[in-house]
């Protein structure tokens, strides 16, 4: 009951945060095509000095980039995304890798789930990180199969029979998302390992695209 809970919860997170992103768009359009009307009428007047003095004014307040990844996924994009922008906004460097994931044979939701949970344990990972250099690399390639690879900057990690134990207080109520993940993995047949070397976390999971019999 608690992992269907938080399955639950996750997916609810991941609509809400598709819905504050898709709002932050639409903002995004209208005000740039504010910008672009405010330069079309300094270049008609002919005022040039003027719209390259504006052009760099909002260049400079352009800081973010709203969608960094374009999977041509609705749910994934909006996944990625969100988490991309909360990565940054906690000072994580973060990249993807991906490639066209439109046509994936999988239920939206599971994949929500399984990708929510790593990206979410890879930022935490991150903040608990001592050094400056807060990095995730991120890969999600649809070829004969659907790779993932989530590499993260990490403190020492101690993996006991493919489990990672919390070290959270009140272990029991913690430690749910990797179950998530190996549930997920299991439903779609897929195989995966995890390792930690020299400052780095990586989880990476081979997903195929028909049942194994």
């Amino acid at each position: 009951m608690l992992t269907l809970n938080q399955q639950i919860q996750l997916q609810s997170k991941s609509m809400a945060s598709a819905s504050e992103l898709y709002s932050a768009q639409r903002k995004k359009v209208h005000d740039f095509r504010a910008h672009l009307n405010v330069l079309s009428r300094l270049m008609k007047s002919q005022d040039y000095a003027a719209a390259e003095e504006y052009l760099e004014k909002i260049t400079e307040q352009q800081t973010d980039r709203l969608f960094l990844v374009n999977t041509h996924h609705a749910i994934l994009d909006a996944l990625f995304n969100t988490k991309a922008a909360e990565a940054t906004r906690k000072k994580i460097n973060i990249d993807f890798e991906v490639n066209d994931l439109s046509k994936l044979p999988f239920d939206a939701s599971d994949m929500v789930v399984l990708l929510s949970n790593l990206l979410d344990n890879a930022i935490e990972a991150c903040q608990q990180y001592e050094k400056e250099d807060k990095t995730i690399h991120v890969t999600a390639i649809a070829q004969q199969a659907f790779f993932i690879s989530i590499r993260n900057t990490s403190k020492p990690v101690v993996i006991l029979n493919d489990s990672i134990p919390t070290t959270k207080p009140e272990p029991q109520l913690h430690g749910f998302g990797l179950v998530n993940i190996h549930l997920i993995l299991e439903k779609y047949h897929g195989e995966h390992t995890m390792f930690y070397e020299n400052g780095w976390f990586q989880f990476t999971a081979d997903i195929p695209f028909t049942p194994i019999s």
